[in-house]
This record gives C-alpha cells, structure tokens and sequence, in this order.
C-alpha cells in the first residue's frame, strides 16, 4: 500500500493520505511547506493493514539510500 506523507526535518509525520496519486491523473495532493517534504512511499508489510490513524501514529519517515521510507517510531 502506497500513501502520501507530509514530514519535517526530523521525520516526524505532519500529514498522512491513503491516496497516492498517479501523475496525469485527477486526485489530491499534500502541499509542502517551509521545512517540510511530501513523498509518497510504500508502508512497511506490518503495517498494510493498520488504519490511517495507526500508521500516522507508529511510523515516521527516515531516509535510505536518498529515498524516504516509513519505519517504527523508536520508543521514548
């Protein structure tokens, strides 16, 4: 599953849209601010099936190889 995040600087999680977007396509888009990202990216296989709220809540955005990714919140 595909979704749309919008992050700060740290990878913390602004915004999330179960919406991916094909280009060319009509659909909505998260706008990025002043030190803020958009990316779409793939959710981790636990994850596929957590509600939007869950995901929002447990992962955050680090980035591998210059392309960002969705990973466990580290506790605390």
């Amino acid at each position: 599953m595909r979704v749309q995040v919008l992050y700060d600087t740290e990878g913390n999680l602004i915004a999330l849209s179960g919406t991916a977007v094909e280009e060319g396509q009509p659909g909505h888009r998260l706008i990025a601010t002043d030190g803020h990202e958009v990316a779409e990216v793939e959710v981790p296989a636990g994850y596929v099936d957590s509600t939007l709220p869950d995901i929002f809540n447990q992962l955050r955005v680090e980035i591998h190889a210059g392309q960002p990714t969705l990973v466990a919140r580290k506790p605390g």
